[in-house]
Formats: structure tokens, C-alpha cells, sequence
């Protein structure tokens, strides 16, 4: 496993970069970037077979996003990320590869209708299920995480995710009381 982080990100929101695994830190976005580091990164340790988007939360008491130039920079980063890693995610045969995207808007999938939340990370969500319709070889699955979560649970969650042998659920929350998914429901006399 290696992180991979863009300019001026950390690998998590507390800023501790992820014990013992090599890190990556691009000096600065682009295709041309991305392709270069990916390339450095198969050479040195070998295949890339998944990625674990982590979208950055928002900042304490912040509603939602100020779409500064350095927001909208990272609303491309993972467009890119799939674009670069589409020919390896899509050949890789055995073991299955997966892209996983996770956001931290409110654990049940943005549909709290509070009305804050991240624009940009409801996106994310969309970018992850339309991967899982272009690539089905690929496992793809978008996790919302409640930020109200502690760290080490994140991860378990995450990890437990990723293992779910159910490649029809494209996308699934998490909140205190539990696991959450979108069912389609017939409603009689309407």
C-alpha cells in the first residue's frame, strides 16, 4: 500500500500521515503529474490494483463549500485518479481491483435534509457509481461516512467495505445507528 496525497493535503484530517507505508506527495496537479507518479509508484512497489479515495471533511462548523480555486482543484482530483488508473483497475484480473471513494457528509448518503453539507463530495458519490456501470470487472462502491465517527472505526468501516463480496450495492452510509443503502420501494395508488 502506498498514500498518495495532492499539493497541500494530508493523508488525514488530524495530519498524521499513515503509519509505515510510503507516501507520495504530488508538487502539483495534472494528468500529465498523476500518469508520472503512477508510473513511479508501479516501478518502485509494484502494480497498482485499487484506490481508496479519502475526501477531505470539511472543516469544523463550516456548512458548506467555498468553491475557491483550490476546492475546485480537488472537485478534478478524483476524475483524474480514475482516468489514470482506468487502463490497470480494468485489466487486473486476480485478485479483483476496486476504486472506493469516501466522504464524510452525514452517513446516510447527503438525504439528512439538513441542507449543509459538501457539494462536491455528493459528487464524488456520482463519479463512483458511474465507474461501477463503465467498469463491472472493477469493484466500486462510494462510503459516506458520519464525520461524528472516530478514526479508528473509519478504517474498520472502510476495510469491512471493501471486503463485501456484494458487488450489486453501489453505495452505502454509515451513522451511529448503523449501515445504510438506497432500496427502490413501490408505492400503490400514486
Amino acid at each position: 500500500m502506498v498514500t498518495l496525497h495532492p499539493p497541500m493535503a494530508t493523508v488525514s484530517p488530524e495530519g498524521q500521515p499513515l503509519n509505515g507505508l510510503p507516501d507520495v506527495v504530488l508538487r502539483e496537479m495534472g494528468e500529465d503529474v498523476l500518469r508520472d507518479r503512477f508510473t513511479a509508484v508501479t516501478t518502485t512497489y509494484g502494480r497498482v490494483g485499487g484506490l481508496i479515495y479519502l475526501h477531505p471533511r470539511l472543516p469544523e462548523g463550516e456548512a458548506e463549500v467555498m468553491l475557491d480555486s483550490y476546492r475546485l482543484t480537488m472537485a478534478d482530483y478524483p476524475f483524474l485518479l480514475a482516468k489514470v488508473l482506468q487502463p490497470a483497475l480494468t485489466e487486473m484480473r486476480s485478485p479483483r481491483s476496486w476504486f472506493i471513494t469516501v466522504t464524510h457528509i452525514d452517513g446516510v448518503l447527503g438525504l439528512t435534509g439538513c441542507g449543509k453539507g459538501d457539494l462536491i463530495a455528493g459528487g464524488i458519490g456520482g463519479l463512483t457509481k458511474t465507474l461501477r456501470l463503465e467498469w463491472p470487472e472493477v469493484f466500486c462502491r462510494a462510503i459516506d461516512l458520519d464525520p461524528m465517527i472516530d478514526v479508528d472505526r473509519r478504517v474498520d468501516l472502510i476495510l469491512a467495505e471493501l471486503s463485501d463480496p456484494n458487488r450489486l450495492i453501489a453505495e452505502v452510509g454509515w451513522r451511529g445507528n448503523g449501515r445504510v443503502t438506497l432500496a427502490a420501494e413501490v408505492e400503490c395508488g400514486r
